[in-house]
């Protein structure tokens, strides 16, 4: 999150904060106690949060699948703020959410290839 709030206070960079575990609200509340006011930074439109909840009792994995879902929703993320700066935060949480690893680690190299 240093990494967001810095390039938003330092350089004029707006960012995207995703989170895979951590929800919104504990977000801000547990970045406010370190001095960092989150609220702020989404009211002037250079942050946006997200938090993307995956529960593996939901999914059914059935063929082949990728992960362009999440690629669209990112881009969306990106282009309200025009994000320069974007964290995921815990993102192996996608490997306990799915079972086949192959597939997984060949989309993220899609996704930081692009």
């Amino acid at each position: 999150m240093e990494f967001i709030i810095r390039g938003i206070t330092d350089y004029n960079e707006p960012g995207v904060f995703v989170a895979f575990e951590e929800k919104i609200d504990d977000l801000k509340k547990n970045f406010t106690s370190l001095g960092f006011d989150l609220q702020n930074l989404i009211d002037q439109k250079k942050l946006i949060l997200d938090h993307i909840f995956i529960d593996r009792t939901e999914i059914e994995e059935a063929g082949e699948y990728d992960l362009e879902g999440l690629f669209i929703r990112l881009g969306a993320l990106i282009d309200e703020v025009g994000a320069k700066r974007i964290a995921i935060d815990t993102l192996e949480a996608i490997f306990s959410g799915f079972s086949n690893e192959a597939i997984l680690r060949s989309e993220l190299r899609r996704l930081f290839s692009g």
